[in-house]
């Protein structure tokens, strides 16, 4: 290799893995991009989400591996989301692995009795609890309050950040910023013929750095959490629009959320429901039954309650005392869905949820 003599090297080959050391075939490279953007996908969706978790690190660890020299924060910060995803059980909750257990769970149900008894009313009505998913969250906590605590203390090393020329740097870095607008290039311009303005604005962003990197870690354990979690927000909002490190951004403010409380987050993404619609089904009919488990699962806002009809001869679904029509139906249930819901702007889904959830 390279026109070393093996023989009387001290060492070689590489102390990383990557599977980009083996497969160099264009074609081969090729499926094996395919392979992994597969996983990824899957594991996004969260369906066998204990696997797929583990084979999306090791595929973005492999990529990490090969192109050390483009690699910068957002690759490390994603390599470390990845390994917490991977304790936590990060299908548990809002992942076609949770809908397709909730769907199994309330078949059964109706398949003993005719009713969703009160185990299975207990599991539809939030994830398990388990010892992963804390150490995982834990994790994360402290672990970005480390990042925020290395990144803060470096920057008090810098003379730029000192003296504020790293404000500087950031608003007109041709590199990254929208230097490339007139109207940005006007604007500052503006601001720095007016000295007070600008001195102002670089002592406060200098200040406003500090305070969220080197202030989070003690701060964020305290009352002052939720202030010192929307000051972080903040920061990588400005650095979002100002640096244009959008997707670096974004996954930063993702693990901010860690700090929030878990029904915090549920309450903003799923509704309050008030069970609005009532799906009639006979507990006989192993086609009714199956549909009714369908609406149940999917029903992430508690906007749906069954009524048990033995003379039933197809599903219906009722809302304020009015039965809806096949499509109408369907677009009731799907509505009651944060998972699918949206697919309702998209044409021809009518038909789709239709046959979805057994509604005619």
């Amino acid at each position: 290799y390279w026109g070393f003599q093996r023989n009387v090297a001290i060492r070689y080959g590489h102390p990383i893995f990557s599977i980009w050391f083996h497969v160099s075939d264009p074609v081969e490279m090729a499926v094996a991009h395919g392979v992994v953007l597969l996983i990824m996908t899957l594991f996004t969706l969260g369906l066998w989400t204990r696997v797929t978790s583990v084979l999306t690190w090791l595929a973005a660890v492999s990529y990490i591996h090969r192109t050390q020299y483009v690699l910068f924060g957002m690759d490390t910060m994603s390599n470390i989301l990845l390994v917490y995803l991977m304790v936590g059980d990060s299908g548990g909750a809002f992942s076609l692995d949770r809908l397709l257990a909730r769907n199994r769970a309330t078949k059964a149900s109706l398949g003993r009795g005719g009713a969703i008894d009160a185990a299975t009313a207990a599991f539809l009505a939030s994830p398990k609890p388990t010892v992963s998913a804390g150490l995982a969250l834990r994790l994360i906590q402290v672990h970005f309050c480390f990042i925020y605590m290395a990144a803060g203390l470096s920057k008090l090393k810098g003379q730029s950040w000192w003296s504020h020329h790293a404000y500087w740097d950031t608003l007109a870095n041709p590199e990254f910023t929208m230097i490339q607008f007139e109207w940005y290039e006007a604007a500052l311009r503006w601001m720095t013929n007016h000295r007070a303005i600008y001195s102002l604005c670089a002592a406060g962003a200098i200040a406003h750095t500090f305070v969220a990197e080197i202030g989070l870690p003690f701060l964020v354990w305290t009352r002052a959490r939720p202030w010192i979690v929307i000051i972080g927000l903040l920061l990588h909002t400005g650095i979002g629009i100002f640096m244009g490190l959008t997707v670096f951004s974004l996954l930063m403010m993702i693990m901010l959320l860690a700090y929030l409380p878990g029904v915090a987050i549920r309450g903003r993404v799923f509704g309050h429901g008030e069970r609005p619609l009532t799906v009639g089904f006979n507990p006989a009919d192993a086609g009714h039954v199956t549909a009714a488990a369908r609406a149940v699962a999917f029903d992430t806002e508690a906007n749906v309650s069954l009524k048990s009809d033995p003379a039933a001869k197809a599903v219906t679904v009722t809302k304020g005392g009015t039965i809806l029509s096949g499509s109408a139906a369907a677009s009731a249930l799907a509505g009651t869905s944060s998972v699918v819901s949206w697919l309702g702007w998209l044409p021809g889904t009518g038909g789709l949820f239709a046959k979805l959830f057994g509604v005619k």
